[in-house]
């Protein structure tokens, strides 16, 4: 007699074939999100030559996008970094600068940097103007310099406003023998259909060139010496 052994254990069902199908598609609707969002902010930046002389270029799908162009024969250049993890977006722009012979950082003041303050472990520069000096970090390594330039009229005024709610640093390099200076503005988290309109971005780029006007480097500083000054060196302009 033969005996049949029967099993009553429940059989494994694999995925449903849909299922891949679905992700796969979920996948290939993001993409497209991107890289029509990505197409998007290119179609913001090579509008600008519209009112700029100059070329955009960049990557629709890395979403990192440049302008190089001039305005009032100098030299511009805005970049676009986009967000990453716990990282905003961020706009960059800069003008070349021939004012400028010695380096100075300008950052919002924040709640560490304040305590700092507080118990006088920062290291920033102090104006003297204190509802300038409570907003603001500055740093320089030729202090005095640094200094004499923000006290000069409307310097201080100009700064404050071009921050604003979104702005995150401001940066003067100094010229060398082979390079220029530079004068950069960073914004955080930007509207780039605001940001790059000619009703934004003319008057941003006019702050930047009187803050590093000529006419204000011949009246604050005179002639530099050649090569510029050195970190750390003592002397006056």
């Amino acid at each position: 007699m033969r005996t049949e052994i029967v099993s009553y254990g429940k059989e494994s069902a694999g995925a449903p074939e849909w299922i891949p199908l679905v992700f796969l598609g979920f996948f290939a609707l993001i993409l497209a999100a991107a890289v029509m969002a990505g197409r998007r902010k290119r179609e913001l930046f090579e509008a600008v030559s519209s009112f700029l002389q100059g070329e955009a270029g960049g990557s629709s799908f890395l979403q990192n996008f440049y302008f190089k162009g001039s305005y009032k024969a100098r030299p511009v250049r805005l970049k676009y970094s986009p967000s990453g993890k716990n990282r905003p977006s961020y706009l960059y722009v800069s003008l070349e600068d021939p004012l400028f012979v010695f380096d100075l950082d300008i950052t919002r003041e924040d709640a560490v940097t304040s305590v700092l303050d507080a118990i006088g472990l920062a290291k920033d520069i102090r104006t003297g103007d204190e509802a300038f000096d409570s907003r603001f970090r500055i740093k320089s390594e030729l202090p005095d310099l640094a200094r004499k330039y923000l006290a000069a009229p409307g310097v201080r005024e100009r700064i404050a406003a071009l921050f604003g709610e979104d702005g995150a640093s401001l940066q003067l390099r100094a010229r060398g023998a082979t390079i220029p200076g530079l004068i950069k503005f960073c914004r955080r988290s930007p509207e780039l259909e605001r940001e790059l309109s000619s009703q934004q971005l003319l008057p941003l780029l006019d702050t930047l060139a009187q803050l590093s006007s000529p006419a204000l480097g011949a009246e604050l500083f005179g002639k530099p010496p050649a090569g510029g000054f050195a970190p750390g060196r003592k002397q006056g302009y």
